[in-house]
This record gives structure tokens, sequence and C-alpha cells, in this order.
């Protein structure tokens, strides 16, 4: 399973995002792996475990170097990039729909 669920996603432009899904990979790896992203000037880094079990999420400081971004008080993470992207903590592990992530942004109606 491992190396075949590794995915990643890079969005080009002035708002760059890059998402990890990393399975068992390494702490030095995904290390080297962000310190490249930074370097590149991407914005945000997520690191998630397909399962849920872990997430990591940075942005970039004016420094140049990614600082990992805890939840807020009510367990959501934001991304400072799609200010519209909002991930409750428990989504990573409760995995909803596509479509169920769209209406709780605001996107469809589902009623």
């Amino acid at each position: 399973i491992g190396a075949a669920l590794l995915e990643e996603f890079a969005f080009d432009g002035e708002g760059q995002l890059v998402l990890v899904v990393d399975v068992l990979e390494a702490r030095g790896t995904a290390a080297a792996k962000r310190a490249a992203y930074a370097a590149a000037g991407v914005c945000e880094c997520w690191q998630l475990s397909p399962d849920g079990s872990r997430a990591e999420l940075y942005q970039r400081s004016a420094a140049g170097r990614y600082d990992l971004i805890p939840p807020d008080a009510q367990g959501s993470h934001f991304s400072a990039v799609l200010e519209e992207l909002v991930f409750p903590v428990t989504w990573f592990v409760e995995q909803p729909r596509a479509l169920d992530m769209m209406q709780a942004w605001g996107l469809i109606d589902l009623e």
C-alpha cells in the first residue's frame, strides 16, 4: 500500500498550495520535502496520512521557512492561500464526501 498512496498536488500561480499525502514516510524525508517546497516559494504545505492519524499543516514565513500551524480553538485548520478552505480536524479522520465538504464551504446546496 505505502508508496502507492503517495500523492502530491501543486497549484501554481499567485496562491501556491502543496498537499502531500504521505504514508509511513521517514520524518527526515518529509522535512527535506518541506524545505524544498519552501525554497521554491510554496506558501503552504499540508502533510497528511490517508487514515487521518497524522495531519501537519505548515505555512511559509517571511524568512522562507515553514511554521507548523496548529488548529484554532474550535478545532479547524485554515488555509492562508485559499481563504475559503477550512478543514475541521475531525475531517482528517472522518474523510467526509467531497459533496459534504463543498456544502460546508458554501459552494453548493444539497437540500
